[in-house]
């Protein structure tokens, strides 16, 4: 099972998102959460593997940070 740091458009994002504790605008989520990191993905968050050596991670657009920061502040669909 592979496992991913999330890092958010926030820094200093502390709550829940999508099911997944944020502290300091990061978080560990691993493969058995799909759901939440595809959710990760389209809303701009940083995703960076963290079993395996990392490339680049994967870097969201504006309107996806943009996006991302609004769902912090509300609940996610």
């Amino acid at each position: 099972m592979a496992r991913y740091l999330v890092q958010a458009p926030r820094t200093d994002f502390a709550g829940e998102v999508a099911g997944v504790r944020f502290t300091e605008g990061a978080a560990t989520v691993d493969t058995a959460n799909l759901p939440a990191l595809a959710y990760f993905q389209r809303a701009g968050y940083l995703l960076n593997p963290l079993d395996e050596p990392a490339e680049q991670p994967t870097k969201p657009t504006p309107k996806a940070r943009q996006r991302a920061a609004e769902t912090e502040q509300g609940d996610p669909q």
